[in-house]
């Protein structure tokens, strides 16, 4: 290698999901050198969350040490945590620090969700790391100090309304995946409807962990199970949403009991390295324009924890059998975002400008690891997850798809039309097989 990157022409990631043509070597640059930066900003001790996301603060002013206003909370809130509030309908007007709100706080300090330190003029508030959305308590101190906080789950879970499901009608559920919603799986919701399935869905919030959506799910399932006992369907799952359903269906005290198969599309089981990493998709998208897919974007939210390789959620989910009487169908996507010779010119141009930075050995392992990973070269990820973690040693059948990990969702163009076309032949006849024929028992 010279140190220098290869003519355009033969650095040309492919179009689609999160590739553009690489027109100039220094857009390279300008995109390593972004990394680099953001790179040093975590620490070893914390995989996927920096330093300084580790003791996020809020610090609410206390007038005359007694009393706070209310809308100084919210905004704060928004603020550090990226929430939806709408700071208008909080009120401004002080109000007293009362003593049940002050013994709550203390109780949520005693738990050990956040941190309270009551000053002569300010009410201190540290997070150990952003509170996870989803279970309630991430803003149970919120509701504590009168501030209005939206229910994570208002307008989300399992659509339609079971009143509205057909129970002797073939079924499908759909499942997004991390950071995304139902709306991105529309292409299969369009191509079941041609064929005459029921399609089901279910959204969980963005910032969702593992646990907490799937025991939504469960609660959800038992539900429509015991109102159409003999309904039985099969569960389309994309990313994340694959482990959101095993972590029900691998545990017989969740399982609803009317699920026959599933299919996971791009599925990280064993995890992905990219969520150790919390880059900013700011310098991302000076390469990459629409990364919002990728796990390394979303490093931030609770089910990223959950999809670093070894995590406790990991650990304990793939130490569960596969529940009898469903079957598993695993789809991994081999298009990742380059190629073995381009992930080595990356290399080269990454280790260039770390040697002109005197970059600290201990990041520059790191940055390496993400260029080299399996996750981001072609034949051996899809660009978000492996195929070595895609895969499920449970699964009925393995089958690989030369599609990236949101053309794995049908939305790959025309360019991919073949591959789209083949991926979901294959999915609409394993629906045919395990979708149920309004006797309560998946067609044999």
């Amino acid at each position: 290698m010279t140190g220098r990157m290869a003519e355009p022409p033969a650095f040309r990631p492919r179009r689609g999901w999160y590739s553009v043509p690489l027109r100039r070597p220094a857009a390279v640059t300008v995109f390593l050198s972004c990394l680099i930066g953001w790179v040093s900003v975590g620490q070893a001790d914390d995989p996927v969350l920096g330093d300084v996301e580790k003791a996020i603060e809020i610090r609410i002013p206390l007038y005359g040490g007694t009393h706070y206003r209310p809308r100084d909370v919210a905004r704060q809130y928004r603020d550090r945590f990226d929430t939806p509030l709408q700071i208008e309908d909080v009120s401004d007007e002080p109000r007293r620090l009362s003593a049940g709100e002050w013994a709550a706080l203390q109780v949520a300090h005693l738990a050990g969700l956040i941190v309270v330190e009551r000053r002569e003029d300010e009410l201190l508030l540290r997070f150990p790391r952003k509170p996870e959305v989803g279970d309630g308590r991430a803003t149970s101190w919120l509701e504590a100090l009168g501030v209005p906080v939206p229910d994570p789950w208002d307008g989300l879970g399992l659509a339609p309304a079971i009143a509205d499901i057909d129970p002797k009608t073939r079924t499908v559920l759909l499942i997004h995946g991390m950071g995304s919603s139902t709306e991105a799986m529309g292409q299969f919701r369009t191509a079941f409807e041609q064929s005459s399935v029921q399609v089901l869905a279910f959204d969980y919030p963005r910032r969702c962990s593992i646990a907490v959506a799937g025991d939504r799910l469960s609660s959800e399932l038992s539900a429509l199970a015991q109102h159409h006992p003999k309904l039985r369907f099969t569960i389309v799952a994309h990313s994340m949403g694959g482990l959101v359903a095993r972590y029900l269906l691998e545990d017989p005290t969740r399982n609803p009991g009317c699920v026959t198969g599933v299919v996971f599309l791009g599925t990280p089981h064993e995890g992905s390295e990219l969520a150790r990493f919390h880059i900013s998709s700011d310098a991302l998208r000076a390469l990459l324009p629409r990364p919002r897919w990728w796990i390394v974007d979303q490093s931030g939210f609770t089910g990223a924890r959950d999809l670093v390789p070894g995590s406790k959620a990991l650990t304990a989910m793939n130490r569960r059998s596969r529940p009898e009487g469903v079957r598993y169908y695993v789809a991994a996507g081999t298009r990742g975002l380059w190629t073995e010779a381009q992930a080595a010119d990356l290399v080269d141009e990454a280790q260039r400008i770390m040697d002109a930075r005197r970059f600290p050995p201990e990041h520059r392992e790191r940055l390496l690891r993400v260029l080299n990973s399996d996750e981001l070269c072609s034949g051996r990820g899809d660009g978000a997850v492996s195929v070595r973690s895609a895969a499920l040693p449970a699964a009925k059948t393995v089958r690989h798809f030369e599609l990236n990990h949101l053309e794995l969702l049908l939305r790959g163009g025309a360019t991919r039309a073949s591959a789209g076309e083949e991926l979901l032949a294959w999915i609409l006849a394993i629906v045919q097989e395990n979708g149920g024929d309004g006797t309560g028992h998946p067609r044999r």
